[in-house]
């Protein structure tokens, strides 16, 4: 009688403690699942109070005021051509204030350099999730309306991009405050499947941060020794998951991409 008694009193000092365990666990669980209809709603309500149809306006009369100093790269598919080696020459070296003359289809004459960004924004990281994709405005950008953008990594709290000299890092969440403007984009994807959802933008956080550290490079999208910003969520959605985030499937993905692919949604805009 003793040691039932004994027993018992141990199970009852341990119950409590599986239970707060098993709450925090549901709770892990509710709140991802919470978090990402919020994030959905939200967009929706972008999508209702017109901000997308605004965006879509503003980045049409960039590109019309802009229309003989952006680089046309939609017409890019060979990626030996000596018209994509010469982007690849201007924009992969960051070159400032180059000239360049061409005449196997690639004309321009223009100041290609971007320089550092000089706007500020206010974005929410609220809603931010695993593999969710920040895009950033500033000023003029030769190939198109934004100009850098990276994936985020919920428990860095920052996001995975690459840079010119520095190759695959992790950049702050108020890096990406210092540019005109910003949105923030999830990829359409399981989304009515959680958990299915958060084991593949796993996976995906996974292989991007195993790519940290590798060389900056205008690459091909299957080289994967090399990496520029918005190449790295692309492969990483697609590789993980097949979902393929750029909007005219080039041989490059640039931001622009990104952001006119049917795959991804904005939910969040600042400028």
């Amino acid at each position: 009688m003793k040691k039932f008694v004994i027993f018992f009193v141990i199970c009852f000092l341990f119950l409590p403690s599986t239970l707060i365990t098993f709450a925090q666990d549901s709770k892990l669980e509710c709140s991802y699942s919470d978090k990402l209809k919020l994030k959905i709603q939200q967009a929706k309500e972008f999508k209702k109070n017109k901000v997308l149809e605004k965006l879509d306006d503003k980045i049409s009369k960039y590109y019309q005021q802009n229309k003989n100093k952006i680089l046309a790269l939609s017409d890019i598919r060979d990626f030996n051509t000596k018209k994509t080696q010469n982007i690849i020459k201007a924009i992969g070296n960051d070159i400032i204030n180059c000239n360049l003359r061409e005449n196997n289809g690639f004309n321009f004459d223009m100041n290609i350099g971007i320089g550092e960004p000089t706007g500020s924004n206010n974005i929410d990281y609220t809603y931010f999730m695993d593999g969710d994709i920040i895009l950033v405005h500033d000023g003029f950008c030769p190939y198109g309306y934004y100009r850098h953008g990276g994936i985020f990594v919920e428990e860095e709290d920052k996001f995975i991009s690459a840079q010119i000299g520095e190759g695959v890092i992790w950049e702050s969440k108020s890096k990406y405050h210092g540019y005109d403007e910003a949105i923030g984009l999830y990829v359409d994807y399981k989304i009515d499947l959680p958990d299915q959802r958060k084991y593949a933008t796993d996976a995906i956080v996974d292989y991007l941060k195993q790519q940290l550290g590798k060389p900056y490079k205008l690459s091909g999208k299957n080289d994967e020794s090399s990496w520029y910003c918005t190449k790295l969520p692309w492969k990483g959605w697609n590789k993980i998951t097949n979902v393929d985030i750029d909007g005219d499937s080039g041989i490059f993905c640039f931001p622009d991409n990104i952001y006119s692919d049917t795959d991804t949604v904005i939910f969040e805009f600042a400028n």
